[in-house]
């Protein structure tokens, strides 16, 4: 499934006690597939105004997990929870080579994106991390650069027609010699946000943003142990300042995360045949390591 679901920010909110008995009463709380050829799509409802929602289809693969209210006209109204929206999430470790390792997950979900090392600032050293006319199917590319010149790194996306670039700043501490640079797809959508309501039994669902229908199925039994299979979702796929990485060769890193600095933006043209990996490019690359996902639909026995 595409990456950047690693990169999803989640957040189940506990209501009060009464909501809570309102919603545990509510018809709309069950499990709903609507699926179809090529398009696997659904719809969890859950107890406590929570929800989750995926859907596969073809390349493209999206897990949303947000709360849900009642709209006071017999619907209810969807609404993802999202903690994160930078772009880019960078995670150091401490070292003593004189030569930093600087590696970059997820960045084939957003080809666009650049990188320039080290001080001073200077748009012309901007270069793409993957050349945006090739397809990448890669997790991971890495390479080697030198401790006492890539103490600044320099991240940027393009906002406006591949010119105007949205600079990252991260200021390396002189001790790092593990960098991990990921890129959050989730920065460069909308927040999910739907009302649903019943159609001849079946929830229909109607993108807020794009007023798209989208039709799924009829209510079944949500599965037994869903609401906990959510509780560890949202443990595993939130953002921490801490956490543990595998790298190429197998080694567990204890990491941390480092914030961005100066955020600022420039006008900039990068030659299409300018980047640090592409097709024809040596270096290795890593499978992405599997991200929790929903469960699947309940099984036959589920439903007796």
């Amino acid at each position: 499934m595409k990456k950047y679901i690693f990169y999803m920010g989640l957040q189940l909110i506990v209501l009060c006690t009464a909501c809570q008995s309102k919603a545990q009463n509510s018809p709309y709380v069950g499990f709903y597939d609507g699926s179809r050829m090529e398009l696997v799509f659904h719809v969890y409802i859950l107890p406590q105004n929570a929800f989750a929602l995926s859907m596969i289809y073809g390349s493209e693969d999206r897990l949303i997990v947000g709360t849900w209210k009642d709209d006071g006209k017999g619907g209810i109204i969807l609404e993802e929870n999202r903690e994160q929206g930078e772009p880019f999430i960078v995670y150091t470790s401490d070292g003593n080579s004189n030569k930093r390792i600087l590696n970059f997950k997820y960045f084939d979900q957003n080809t666009g994106a650049a990188l320039a090392i080290g001080l001073p600032f200077d748009k012309t050293k901007l270069k793409y991390i993957h050349k945006p006319d090739e397809n990448y199917f890669s997790a991971e590319y890495n390479m080697e650069a030198d401790k006492n010149s890539s103490g600044t790194l320099f991240l940027s996306r393009p906002i406006a027609e591949d010119i105007a670039h949205e600079v990252y700043t991260f200021e390396l501490p002189d001790k790092v010699q593990d960098v991990f640079m990921m890129y959050n797809a989730l920065a460069d959508k909308p927040v999910f946000r739907a009302g649903a309501s019943f159609q001849n039994d079946v929830l229909m669902l109607v993108n807020e943003e794009t007023n798209e229908k989208q039709r799924t199925g009829k209510k079944q039994p949500l599965p037994a142990d869903i609401e906990k299979d959510v509780e560890a979702l949202q443990s595993s796929e939130t953002i921490a300042d801490t956490r543990q990485i595998r790298t190429g060769n197998g080694k567990i890193l204890k990491v941390k995360r480092l914030r961005p600095g100066k955020i600022f933006l420039v006008d900039t043209y990068i030659k299409q045949d300018m980047s640090y990996f592409g097709n024809d490019t040596p270096g290795e690359s890593q499978p992405a390591q599997s991200p929790a996902f929903i469960p699947a639909p309940p099984s036959s026995s589920s439903h007796k």
